[in-house]
């Protein structure tokens, strides 16, 4: 085997568990599903939650494209359905964590080029979390089984 690119795939491919017999690889089948919210130039998906609910960002106008902090909207995908995360107020969404028990954690803009929050979705209620200067990116996940108190 001297050509270093097949080298490198079968290396990945038993790292991945993706070589063996027909039983094995059922095992570690894989699907890939396009995630697109409706209208978007651009969807990201940035976390799953067990029962299969993801969270993400998406964007319906070329300002954000040229600027990965402009005009984004949170969503929330739960059995096929598209719910937008919007802040109230805010110019800028983005989703970045969801768990077990379906508290969605994330980030948002309210004025331009200012600093971003993190907020807890619960409930349908938004909780802003402020930061001390200079603000974190904010929020990027929970826990499984966090309990709002």
């Amino acid at each position: 085997m001297r050509n270093p690119l097949r080298r490198y795939l079968l290396v990945l491919g038993l790292m991945l568990g993706l070589t063996g017999t027909a039983a094995a690889e059922e095992r570690h089948r894989i699907t890939f599903t396009v995630i697109d919210f409706p209208g978007a130039l651009a969807t990201l998906a940035t976390d799953i939650s067990a029962a299969g609910d993801i969270v993400g960002r998406y964007c319906l106008n070329t300002s954000c494209l040229r600027d990965v902090t402009g005009n984004w909207h949170g969503f929330l995908l739960s059995d096929g359905e598209f719910t937008s995360i919007d802040f109230p107020g805010a110019f800028h969404t983005n989703a970045v964590g969801i768990n077990d028990s379906g508290y969605i954690v994330g980030r948002y803009r309210d004025v331009i080029g200012g600093p971003f929050h993190g907020f807890l979705l619960t409930g349908g209620k938004f909780t802003s979390i402020m930061f001390r200067e200079p603000s974190p990116p904010g929020p990027t996940g929970l826990p499984p089984a966090a309990k709002s108190s």
